[in-house]
């Protein structure tokens, strides 16, 4: 079912944590634009989503003028096996969609048609030129149905299952974004994720739980005793924005908060340049060009400076207008939290 010319997306739905959050897009003269956007709080952090949470969404579609009820989701990260591959060099007759199925089964000892596979070609990396470099993502089939079945009871009819770390891709090569190897920050609320997309492909990805907004908001809140929407407060508001007098008590404790929060990107920056000079010895003809943040945590006051300072790498937040185009009454809401649900309504079906 191709997308007709001009017509509206499947619906991207993007299950956080936190907040569920949902955009639909209309393609015409081959560009993007924003047909309709929502963030829905979710009732408890990182639970599995119930039947009455569908529900829940599926009104609030209805509300912000969503059209239609086909939705396109990301399978759960604990749902995802991926998996680099080492296959026979592809030839005539050599099934390397057959021989990943069944690699994958073998490493992560299970029955080859217990899940849905996907899998692509690599660039070559340095050291393996003769080989078939391969990514492969599954997803098990029984995990899956209980989370189409909690979004079809609610009237909503789920096309695809998608992954999340595709969707940061397909932003990352949206329109206007820059050509060459790309990098993926999504600083989201229970971890932070990289994806680094090369040409077509996605060459590497990685998750990290303890950079995650979550740990950061809990030890604000635990450190300097305070009330977690104190902590927030000083998360979203303060930041690594520039620091306050500290003449008082209140400037005192937002000094100790801007410390903490230095200290968390820190070991986040830490973590990132380990990975960016993996990829650049396994893909020395392609380094990492940029890296674009992503996610509630690019909402933070001069976190994404202060990224590109410690990684001493061209790094920035990602626009709205290198994703789509989006009308002038809808761009209030549209933040790089929306990454995740923006690229998922970029998925072909």
């Amino acid at each position: 079912m191709a997308l007709i010319r001009g017509h509206r997306s499947l619906i991207g739905v993007d299950i956080g944590s936190r907040a569920i959050k949902a955009a639909q897009l209309r393609r015409a003269r081959g560009a993007w634009k924003v047909e309709a956007i929502a963030s829905m709080p979710r009732a408890t952090d990182g639970a599995l989503l119930e039947p009455a949470e569908a529900w829940q969404l599926a009104e609030v579609l209805e509300r912000q003028g969503f059209a239609g009820r086909n939705v396109v989701l990301a399978a759960p990260p604990e749902m995802v096996m991926a998996e680099r591959l080492e296959l026979p060099p592809r030839a005539a007759g050599v099934p390397i969609e057959q021989l990943a199925r069944l690699e994958v089964a073998r490493m992560r000892k299970c029955v080859p048609d217990s899940f849905e596979l996907a899998c692509w070609d690599l660039p070559t990396a340095e050291r393996a030129a003769k080989a078939t470099q391969v990514a492969a993502v599954a997803c098990p089939v029984a995990g899956a149905s209980e989370l189409l079945d909690a979004f079809e009871s609610s009237g909503l009819s789920v096309v695809a299952l998608d992954t999340f770390s595709c969707a940061l891709a397909r932003v990352c090569a949206s329109p206007g974004s820059a050509a060459g190897t790309v990098a993926a920050l999504n600083l989201g609320w229970s971890a932070a994720s990289l994806v680094v997309r090369c040409g077509e492909a996605i060459v590497y990805e990685r998750s990290l739980h303890d950079s995650g907004l979550k740990p950061l908001l809990e030890r604000l809140a635990s450190d300097l005793d305070l009330e977690a929407d104190v902590a927030e407060h000083l998360m979203f508001d303060l930041g690594l924005g520039p620091s306050r007098p500290e003449s008082d008590d209140a400037g005192k404790v937002a000094g100790e908060a801007r410390e903490r929060i230095a200290e968390h990107f820190d070991a986040l920056a830490a973590e990132l340049r380990a990975s960016v000079m993996y990829l650049n010895r396994e893909y020395a003809r392609w380094p990492v060009a940029r890296a674009a943040v992503m996610g509630g945590g690019a909402l933070l006051p001069g976190a994404t400076s202060y990224l590109a300072k410690a990684l001493e790498l061209d790094v920035s937040e990602a626009p709205a207008a290198d994703w789509v185009e989006c009308p002038a009454a809808l761009r209030p809401g549209f933040t790089a939290a929306l990454a995740g649900s923006i690229g998922l309504a970029m998925h072909r079906p």
